[in-house]
C-alpha cells in the first residue's frame, strides 16, 4: 500500500537536520510526506526541501505547497527502476568520476576536479534510491521479486555493494579536489604510477561488478589479484611523494 507520513516542522529546525529527517523518511519507503508547520514552513526550509528533492530523491516531486505546509510524492513505481539497473547507473558515474579525477590530477585541471565533486550528488541520488528499495523489500515478499531480488539476503548483499560504491565515488571526490591545493604537476614517475594504478582501480572495478551480476564466483576471485597490485602501486607512490 501507499505508505503515508505527516512531520511536523518547528520554526526553529535548521535545514540539515530537516535533510536529515527526510531522507530517514524517503529511505524507510514512505510514498507520501506532508511536512506542516503551524507557525509556517519559513523560506529557508522551503527550500532546502526543494533542493533535497531536486538533488537527492530519485522519482520525487512537491505536488502541492501552501504557506504552513508542502507535500512531497514519490510518483516513480518499483518496477520501473530495478535495483540492479540502479547499480549499474551509480557505477557507470562513479567510472567516470575515477577516471576524471586521475585525470585533473594529471593535468590540474580545476574545471574537471570541479565537475567530478558534482557528479558525487548523481551517485548519492541512486544510493538512496536503491536504500529505499531494499528497505522495502526486506519488508514485502513481492517488493523484493519486483525489483529483481531472490532472498533477504541479496538485500543485505546489495547494501554493503551499493556502500562500496558509494565509498568509491566520495574517494574520487576527494582525488579530484586535491588538485585544489596542488601548486605544481606531479613528477613523471608518479605519473606513469598514477596512470597504471588508474587503469587497474577501474579494472577491479568492472570486473567486480560484471562478477557479481554474472554470480561469477571466478571472476571475483580474479578481482583480489587486481587489489593485490593496486596496494603495491600505492607504497610505491607513496613512497615516491615522500622522498626527499
Amino acid at each position: 500500500g501507499q505508505l503515508e507520513a505527516v512531520m511536523k516542522v518547528a520554526p526553529d529546525l535548521d535545514s540539515d537536520s530537516l535533510s536529515r529527517r527526510l531522507i530517514s523518511l524517503y529511505i524507510s519507503g514512505f510514498n507520501t510526506v506532508k511536512l506542516l508547520a503551524s507557525g509556517g514552513v519559513t523560506l529557508v526550509q522551503r527550500e532546502a526541501v526543494k533542493d533535497l528533492v531536486r538533488s537527492r530523491f530519485v522519482g520525487t516531486e512537491i505536488v502541492s505547497e501552501s504557506s504552513d505546509s508542502m507535500t512531497l510524492q514519490v510518483l516513480m513505481s518499483l518496477p520501473e527502476l530495478p535495483v540492479e539497473d540502479a547499480l549499474r547507473r551509480m557505477s557507470i558515474i562513479t567510472g567516470f568520476m575515477l577516471r576524471d579525477a586521475f585525470r585533473a590530477v594529471e593535468t590540474m585541471d580545476r574545471n574537471l576536479a570541479s565537475s567530478v565533486a558534482k557528479a558525487d550528488d548523481e551517485v548519492d541520488r541512486f544510493s538512496l534510491y536503491v536504500i529505499r528499495q531494499l528497505a522495502s523489500a526486506v519488508r514485502s515478499q513481492l517488493v523484493m521479486r519486483e525489483i529483481g531480488l531472490s532472498t533477504p539476503a541479496d538485500c543485505l548483499g546489495y547494501r554493503v555493494v551499493v556502500k562500496s560504491v558509494e565509498r568509491m565515488a566520495d574517494h574520487a571526490s576527494k582525488v579530484a579536489n586535491a588538485v585544489f591545493s596542488m601548486e605544481r604537476k606531479l613528477d613523471p614517475a608518479v605519473l606513469a604510477d598514477l596512470s597504471e594504478f588508474k587503469s587497474l582501480d577501474a579494472r577491479a572495478m568492472e570486473d567486480s561488478l560484471s562478477a557479481l551480476y554474472k554470480r561469477d564466483y571466478g571472476g571475483a576471485e580474479q578481482v583480489f589479484q587486481v587489489v593485490s597490485r593496486c596496494r603495491e602501486l600505492d607504497a610505491k607512490i607513496l613512497a615516491l611523494l615522500t622522498e626527499k
